[in-house]
């Protein structure tokens, strides 16, 4: 992994990190599935993770790739809002009202 140049710049004091999103797609006959996680630098799966799906529907021609990309739209959408909802919850567990 190329190191970002902030990472080491005296004039920057903020943290860099990467983060990389896993795919595994599964066909079986007329349905796609998608299965969608956040993964480390070493590699392995985090917690969160989300499903997406397709299915070609009767009569419509046999291209895999377009469920492909839909399933995996579909997935990495429910795993946005789990970030999102995640990080709503972690800012309100650190926010104190008085």
């Amino acid at each position: 992994m190329t190191e970002h140049p902030a990472q080491h710049s005296p004039d920057y004091g903020r943290r860099v990190s990467s983060w990389h999103v896993r795919i595994d797609l599964f066909e079986d006959g007329d349905n796609t599935s998608a299965h969608a996680v956040f993964v480390d630098e070493h590699g392995q799966a985090l917690e969160m993770g989300a499903y997406g799906a397709a299915r070609r529907l009767p009569g419509t021609p046999l291209v895999p790739e377009i469920g492909d990309e839909v399933a995996a739209a579909r997935a990495l959408r429910y795993l946005s809002e789990r970030l999102m909802e995640d990080a709503v919850a972690d800012v309100a567990a650190v926010t104190v009202t008085h």
